[in-house]
């Protein structure tokens, strides 16, 4: 809770408050300039510190991960879509360790 009139308060807003406002303001105008376009994204959360936009189109993947204290990261993954049936491949890409 901030008191306006506190200067522990207002130490605490800019501290905390206003980093998230500009996550928030940084993940809406995100989604508003894909919406903008036409661009299917989804959103998801596996930390507790970031909300995440996936979009997906041919031959690549982008994962914008917006963080709670206000900075961005993002990862681009690229393939040539071709389909496989290597399930050894599979395994290994997966890591798994019992048959498929």
């Amino acid at each position: 809770m901030w008191c306006l009139g506190c200067a522990e308060s207002i130490e605490a807003f800019e501290r905390e408050a206003i980093p998230k406002m500009i996550t928030y303001l940084n993940l809406f105008s995100f989604l508003r300039a894909l919406d903008k376009e036409h661009i299917y994204y989804a959103l998801s959360r596996t930390r507790d510190d970031t909300v995440m936009a996936t979009i997906t189109q041919v031959g690549y993947r982008v994962e914008v991960d917006f963080f709670e204290d206000g900075h961005i990261e993002y990862s681009v993954f690229t393939g040539d879509e071709g389909v496989t049936d290597d399930l050894e491949r599979l395994k290994q890409i997966l890591e798994l360790k019992h048959e498929l």
